[in-house]
């Protein structure tokens, strides 16, 4: 199971650390949003590396501790109560969905968005189909159309809508699982590597020309040429810039955030009614505003690696140590996904979901209370499907 997250968290390492680097010193001098950072991003590719190794160790270490899979293989059983529960639930996301295409593509400045309560609402119950499409992809229910249909119709949602994470969520975990399927020939195989090398052309693409919640730029294609399809493909990795910004603040101008980080998990789901002075992410504000000191830098939506925040709590000390708790995260989620599959698809997906979840999608977006809501959202209805229906075949 561990070497899904293991292959993932190699690519966010190659990507993020080492390639998007090279990139922005070869070819943008080390330049972003008016400030220069060569120097310091000349170095980050040793921090990377350094985490990648600790990740890795403790990966293979709790990796023995895995069990082997028992009761499997058994014949999926839906009862009346999954079978609403996925109803219920693909409701709620396509209801979620609609109102987040139609409410947001109407509005004409999408940083609006971030005002209205109810728009960021549905936001987050919009990913709950991520969960209900896997988890149907892993049942006999695959073999029903609709699914495939409802698989596409929430493409085309995250491709007009921006959102290049939703695809990646989905897709990735279907890919991973066909891969190391033991089934697949390497035929297969190869022929998933030209698939990968398309969708990593079409998210290049879909960064110069998307604009978040109101579509994509089709006349701008035009436009693109080698130099804007290379930084299309690179442009995510900007959060070096992110990772600098940090080691260069936190500890020297700026003191340690401490446990901010963690209070924010549950403080963001205060409403404002009750606590009007809420400030989340302020730290991550921080850092963004810090790249260049200017409100363009403040609101370029810059991140950090997962380990950039731990930065910001106590220093060095928590980045060794939040790495291994980083693992320790993973490795639970993976018993649970193990624990309640009764196939070997819903186990592949399952673990393929986790590995994107926690070796991509947390690697380029460091924020626990972000991460916090997405296995909330994502994760955790994929496991709860699972076991409910591990429930109902001790019921049977």
């Amino acid at each position: 199971m561990t070497k899904m997250f293991l292959t993932v968290f190699t690519v966010s390492t190659l990507y993020y650390g080492l390639l998007g680097t090279w990139y922005w010193i070869e070819f943008k001098g080390g330049w972003f949003i008016g400030s220069n950072w060569a120097s310091e991003i000349y170095l980050l590719p040793s921090i990377y590396l350094t985490v990648f190794f600790v990740v890795a160790a403790v990966t293979i270490y709790k990796d023995r501790t895995l069990q082997p899979i028992s009761n499997f293989n058994i014949k999926y059983i839906e009862s009346d109560w999954t079978n609403r529960t996925i109803n219920f639930l693909f409701f709620i996301g396509l209801f979620s969905s609609l109102y987040v295409y139609l409410k947001a593509s109407a509005l004409s400045d999408s940083s609006l968005i971030t005002i209205d309560p109810f728009l960021l609402i549905f936001y987050q119950f919009s990913d709950v189909l991520i969960a209900v499409i896997l988890f149907s992809f892993g049942t006999e229910r695959a073999r029903k159309n609709i699914w495939k249909i409802a698989l596409i119709i929430f493409l085309l949602y995250s491709v007009f809508t921006g959102l290049r994470y939703k695809i990646a969520l989905i897709v990735g975990p279907l890919l991973l699982a066909f891969y190391f399927n033991e089934d697949s020939s390497k035929k297969q195989k190869i022929g998933l590597f030209f698939t990968l090398v398309i969708v990593g052309i079409f998210f290049s693409v879909m960064t110069v020309v998307r604009s978040k919640f109101s579509g994509l730029d089709l006349d701008a294609i035009k436009y693109i040429d080698l130099e804007t399809l290379l930084y299309g493909l690179f442009a995510d990795a900007n959060s070096v810039f992110g990772l600098a910004s940090t080691l260069s603040q936190y500890g020297n101008d700026l003191p340690f955030v401490h446990f901010k980080p963690l209070i924010e998990v549950f403080e963001q789901f205060i409403p404002r009614f009750i606590y009007p002075d809420k400030n989340l992410y302020s730290h991550l504000k921080d850092i963004a505003y810090g790249i260049s000191m200017s409100e363009e830098s403040l609101r370029s939506g810059t991140t950090v690696p997962f380990f950039g925040e731990y930065f910001t709590m106590f220093g060095w000390y928590a980045v060794y140590i939040g790495s291994i708790i980083y693992v320790f995260l993973t490795i639970w989620l993976f018993k649970l996904v193990s624990k309640y599959s009764l196939n070997a698809r819903q186990l592949l997906i399952g673990v393929g979901l986790i590995s994107v979840y926690m070796g991509y999608y947390y690697y380029s977006r460091g924020s626990m209370a972000q991460i916090f809501k997405g296995l909330i959202f994502i994760v955790y209805p994929y496991i709860l499907l699972l076991r409910m229906q591990r429930i109902n075949i001790k019921f049977k």
